[in-house]
Parts: C-alpha cells; sequence; structure tokens
C-alpha cells in the first residue's frame, strides 16, 4: 500500500521524535472518551489515590483570536518593536551640539613668592558651520522609517507562519478523516471475506480475512502518524504565537473535498502592481535610500570647519598684575589635511544608495517570479483536484466490480485491495491538492503585503 503520498511535510523532520512519544498516549487516548464541558474545559482525571486531580481549563481560540495575540505577544515582533524605539531615540542625539567643556588650571612659577598663582576658568563650545547636524538628524529619521518598515514585514512573517501552520493542521486533521473512512471500508471488505470463507461462497479463504485485517493494522498506523502531524502544526502554531500552555487553537472546519472550488486568484500583474504599493520592504528601501543620501551630503559638510569659541576668566592671586583678566578664544580644526577621510565618507554613502536601489529592483523581480510560481502552483493544484476526483470515481466503481466478482467467485481478494490501496493512494492526494490552494492563498497574501487586518479576517481554512 502506498503510504504518505505527496512527499513528506517540512514539520516531520523536527517532530519524529514526538511522534514516537506521544503516539502510544495517542493510542491509549483514542480507546477512551473525554468529556468536555460547552467551554472547552477538560474534565478532572482522577489520580491514583482515588482524588480528582484539578486541570486547568483549556482555552480554544480561534484563529483570528490567535493571530491578534500573536501581534501582542510574539517575541520577534516585540523585538522589532524595541528596535523600532532605539531608533526613534537617534535623531536627538546626532543633531545635537557637541557637550560644552568647562575646564580649570593653576599655574605658579618657580621663584616667585609663595602664594602667587594664576587660577584659569574656561567654557568651550563647538559650532558646526554648516548644515551637518540637520542632515545627520534627516540619515537618523530615515533609519528609523527603515526599521519600522522592517517591524511591518515581521509582523507578516508571522502571520504567514501561523497561517501556513493553520493549513497543515487543516491538511492532516482532513488526511485523519479519509484514513478513517477508509479503514470503515477495510472493515467492511474484512466482514465479506469472513462472510465468503464462512459460507463457501465465491473464492473466500481464511487468508483474506487476515490480510484485511493486515490493512487495517497498516491503517491504524497511517492515523497515528496524522495525528502526530496535527500535534506538531499546534506546537508550531502556539510557539509562533507564543500561547500559553493552557491555550489552543480550535479545529478547523472539515471540508467537503468532492465539492470544493478553489477560488479563481487575481491576475498576475494586478497583483504584482499590488505588492509594489504595498511591500513594507520597498518602504525600507527608500528609507534606506534617503538614509544613504543624508549620509553623503553629511560627508560634504563635515569638509567645512567647525568654530571652537572658548570664554573664561583668570584669577590672580599674589603679585603685581590685575586680580581679574577675562579670555576669549576661537580654534577650528584642518580637515583639508586629511582629505581622503571625508572623501571615502561621501564614497560610501554614494555606494549604499546605489546599493540599495539595486535591492529594491531585486526584490522587485523576485516578486515577480515568486506571483508567476504560486499562480503556475494554483493551476497545477486545481488541475489535480479535478484529476482526483476523477480518478477516484473510476476506482471505485472498480472496486465495486472486483468486489461484485469476487463474491460471484470469479475474481479474487487481491484485486479489491490493491483498488482500495489505490483509492486511499489517490483521495490523500486530493487532500494535499486542496490544502495547498489554502496555502497558495496565505503565500500570495504575504507576497502582495495585504494588511494584516484583512488577513487576520480572511485567514479561516474555509470553502
Amino acid at each position: 500500500m502506498s503510504r504518505l503520498p505527496g512527499g513528506v511535510p517540512r514539520l516531520l523532520p523536527l517532530w519524529t521524535a514526538a511522534a514516537v512519544l506521544v503516539l502510544p498516549a495517542a493510542g491509549r487516548a483514542a480507546a477512551d472518551t473525554e468529556e468536555t464541558d460547552a467551554a472547552g474545559s477538560v474534565s478532572d482525571a482522577a489520580d491514583p489515590g482515588g482524588r480528582a486531580a484539578d486541570t486547568e481549563a483549556v482555552a480554544v481560540m480561534t484563529l483570528a483570536e490567535v493571530l491578534r495575540a500573536a501581534l501582542l505577544r510574539a517575541s520577534m515582533i516585540r523585538a522589532a518593536e524595541a528596535r523600532v524605539d532605539m531608533a526613534r531615540a537617534m535623531p536627538d542625539q546626532v543633531s545635537a551640539y557637541p557637550v560644552p567643556v568647562v575646564g580649570i588650571r593653576a599655574m605658579d612659577w618657580p621663584g616667585t613668592p609663595m602664594g602667587d598663582w594664576e587660577i584659569q576658568y574656561m567654557v568651550s563650545q563647538m559650532f558646526p558651520l554648516t548644515d551637518v547636524l540637520e542632515r545627520r538628524r534627516e540619515a537618523a529619521e530615515a533609519a528609523v522609517d527603515a526599521v519600522r518598515a522592517e517591524a511591518a514585514s515581521v509582523e507578516l512573517d508571522i502571520v504567514l507562519e501561523i497561517r501556513l501552520a493553520y493549513v497543515e493542521l487543516a491538511r492532516t486533521l482532513a488526511e485523519r478523516a479519509v484514513i478513517d473512512d477508509q479503514e470503515r471500508t477495510m472493515r467492511r471488505m474484512a466482514g465479506i471475506a469472513a462472510a465468503a470463507y464462512a459460507s463457501g461462497a465465491g473464492m473466500g479463504t481464511a487468508a483474506d480475512t487476515m490480510r484485511a485485517r493486515a490493512e487495517i493494522a497498516m491503517l491504524e498506523g497511517d492515523r497515528r502518524m496524522a495525528e502526530a502531524m496535527a500535534l506538531a502544526a499546534r506546537a508550531m502554531i502556539a510557539a509562533a504565537a507564543a500561547l500559553e500552555p493552557h491555550e489552543t487553537v480550535v479545529d478547523p472546519a472539515p471540508i467537503d473535498l468532492s465539492a470544493f472550488e478553489p477560488p479563481t486568484p487575481a491576475d498576475t500583474e494586478d497583483l504584482l502592481a499590488e505588492s509594489l504599493a504595498n511591500r513594507p520592504e520597498f518602504a525600507a528601501f527608500d528609507a534606506l535610500g534617503r538614509q544613504a543620501e543624508a549620509a553623503a551630503l553629511a560627508a560634504g559638510d563635515e569638509r567645512v570647519p567647525d568654530l571652537m569659541l572658548e570664554a573664561g576668566i583668570q584669577q590672580r592671586i599674589g603679585g603685581d598684575m590685575p586680580p581679574v583678566a577675562f579670555m576669549l578664544g576661537a580654534s577650528i580644526p584642518i580637515p583639508w589635511l586629511s582629505p581622503g577621510r571625508y572623501r571615502g565618507m561621501e564614497a560610501e554613502a554614494r555606494a549604499q544608495a546605489r546599493m540599495v536601489r539595486a535591492d529594491a529592483d531585486a526584490l522587485g523581480l523576485s516578486i515577480g517570479a515568486a506571483l508567476r510560481t504560486l499562480a503556475a502552483s494554483h493551476d497545477q493544484a486545481v488541475a489535480g483536484i479535478e484529476a482526483s476526483r476523477g480518478v477516484i470515481r473510476i476506482l471505485r466503481g472498480a472496486a465495486r466490480s472486483a468486489e461484485t466478482a469476487y463474491l460471484s467467485g470469479t475474481g479474487d481478494f487481491d484485486s479489491i485491495l490493491n483498488l482500495q490501496a489505490r483509492v486511499l493512494e489517490i483521495r490523500r492526494l486530493l487532500v494535499r491538492y486542496v490544502f495547498e490552494t489554502f496555502a497558495i492563498r496565505a503565500r500570495v497574501d504575504r507576497v502582495v503585503a495585504r494588511p494584516v487586518a484583512e488577513q487576520i479576517a480572511s485567514a479561516e481554512v474555509r470553502p
């Protein structure tokens, strides 16, 4: 029998060990019935001593509630917000005048009478003679815009991660339902084989019944694997949204796979235009470009020397000189003696501006390629849905014919098992195609950067 059609989901390597641990518990849980109240709280469990153990009520959250919680709790989002706050503190720092300097000096001359001292009290302040401080503020403010745009990108990435994990949860639950349905079919086949063998009708043998039971056992393994994958998807959602241990996301609503019709996607060119207008990355590139241009202008202003003004009072103790004197002074650095420093600063800023423009162009091209790839994947999934439904109808008709032939003595049980195995394989493939359309929808929303509020409102996995 074909197992796990359509490839191994990306969560499997990470959760294989977890699946091994939870499978025994999952098997025991399948035999028990668990009562929950209307609020979804778990019933109290009895300990070995017969005393009821307190269990915290489970808070079942909708996907929209989980996404809103993630925007408030996710560590990556909180870190991005902290980076924005850090960047907002920079403009005032870089645009402030240099800190004034206050000093005191005391002098004595050898050979003079004891007590002849000269004390100087000085204050100095550097004054830029250009707009360099304003240029630095502009660069820092542009950096704030860039960091803010990066924070918006982080929010979109978190929303996409949770949505894809929720699609994976829906897919595994749908696959488990298909396996359960197939198990009921195989139990019916085992009953047919047992009845045929007992009555001597047709071609029934004891081996047929045993082989049918073996197929049922294999389906139980598949069902447990699907449950482990659902557990992994829930864990990924909880980690991405920073849910509390007692919080969990509600199960996706079941979908009628035989009647599901995927929505028609928007035109690729329209999506590309929407992406160019919405993507926060482009806003970040624009801000980084403005930052580089302001830095280049500031580097040019650095070529003009600053003016250092000094003022002070000189106090003389002893001697024949007046006891108090006033001092004024001025000085300038000489940047022309180090021309390479300023040329390098300006060249670096200009090169950064060119790099940012090139990165923006590259992102635009990659977005176009991504949208065309997603459109092709959507077309492939839709074609796979239609093809799978047609094959399932044919295989089920063939299975009914094989069953009739087996009961009439003109067919064997191998034909029934092989056809039923193919039915299961194609039904699981249909599940993959259906939920791939939901994953594509989530990825398109991220590529075009649809507003987070709009994504939350439409993120549910439903027809």
